[in-house]
């Protein structure tokens, strides 16, 4: 199978569930994603405005 160049994923019961944070094991994949050379980015049905907030939590720019 070959290593993906790009992966998006929902927000809302996918990356965070209970209590609307992100686990440290979810930020850690993501993480790892990432040292891999992966593109991680978001996708949301959320307001605009809030996803600044996940963003950089997530280290999304």
């Amino acid at each position: 199978m070959k290593k993906p160049k790009l992966i998006i994923c929902d927000i809302d019961g996918t990356l965070v569930v209970k209590h609307q944070k992100l686990t440290p094991r979810t930020k850690k994949i993501i993480d790892d994603l990432r040292s891999d050379g992966v593109y991680f980015g978001v996708a949301s049905n959320r307001a605009a405005f809030l996803n600044p907030v996940f963003n950089e939590k997530v280290g999304i720019s």
